[in-house]
């Protein structure tokens, strides 16, 4: 399902001192939108019916503190 998977990716890694450190919402979607290509080869090859990710959304925005 493509929505747990970008709910578990966007929770981030752990660091070395335990803490979490979640992604930003522009590195979810860069791997969304990777994600999207990939399923779409694969259907058009008929390996897959269906993407799973056909409906995330996976724009990349601009970040506004980068801009300052």
């Amino acid at each position: 399902d493509a929505d747990a998977f970008r709910r578990a990716y966007a929770q981030g890694t752990r660091r070395d001192d335990g803490t979490i450190k979640p992604r930003s919402e522009n590195t979810v979607r860069k791997i969304i939108a990777a994600s999207k290509l990939f399923f779409r080869g694969a259907v058009r090859l008929r390996l897959l019916r269906e993407n799973p990710f056909a409906d995330q959304k996976a724009p990349i925005l601009a970040n506004p503190k980068r801009l300052a």
